[in-house]
């Protein structure tokens, strides 16, 4: 029994040598590094790989934020043109409207200053003298109706020019906006491209 429990150690003691010869032998160790070097790509090609489906994520949002922004600036662009020309219709309107009260004050201002003018048979000074303040009546009325027609016109045309200016500016701004969407959206596309390639080369 004793010669049996001295085999038993004899052999132990052999295959722990074995186990330390086997840690210590190049093909080991080199077995060893390219395990442990098959699994540091694995994971960097995982990780490539959530990157790249981050990346096109962030792409489609790009894609779709920049479709809402063109929309939003062609929409608020139609609401603008709807409101000048709203404008310029009431403009045209309202001075068409001054311009036939002017007509018929233009036609009664000539027709007191014909009675002034024309020789009436038995004519009095004061007849002469009411006729000439109605004339001078008529012709502030003209000046007043005129005055107010050129301010509202001046009113709307200014009105007109403000809204023109702010569509430009909003145009503008919009058309910023769309820029940097569009160099952002590139840089992200190039992005892309180069963790493809990654992808392509592993």
């Amino acid at each position: 029994t004793s010669n049996d429990d001295n085999n038993n150690n004899n052999n132990e003691d052999e295959s722990d040598d074995d186990d330390e010869n086997n840690k210590d032998d190049p093909i080991t160790l080199l077995e060893q590094k390219l395990h442990n070097t098959l699994i540091q790509v694995e994971m960097m090609g995982q990780n490539l790989t959530l990157v790249k489906l981050t990346s096109e994520n962030v792409v489609e949002l790009y894609k779709e934020d920049l479709a809402e922004t063109v929309e939003e600036c062609a929409t608020k662009e139609a609401e603008l043109q709807g409101e000048i020309a709203s404008l310029k219709q009431e403009a045209q309107e309202r001075t068409a409207q001054h311009e036939a009260v002017l007509e018929r004050h233009m036609l009664e201002f000539h027709r007191l200053a014909q009675l002034v003018v024309t020789a009436i048979p038995g004519i009095g000074p004061g007849e002469s003298l009411v006729a000439g303040d109605a004339i001078l009546e008529a012709q502030a009325e003209l000046d007043h109706i005129e005055h107010a027609r050129l301010s509202k016109v001046q009113e709307l045309q200014d009105t007109v020019l403000s809204l023109q200016t702010k569509l430009r500016l909003t145009t503008e701004q919009y058309e910023q906006q769309i820029k940097e969407k569009d160099a952002s959206f590139e840089e992200l596309q190039t992005d892309f491209e180069h963790l493809d390639q990654l992808l392509s080369n592993r």
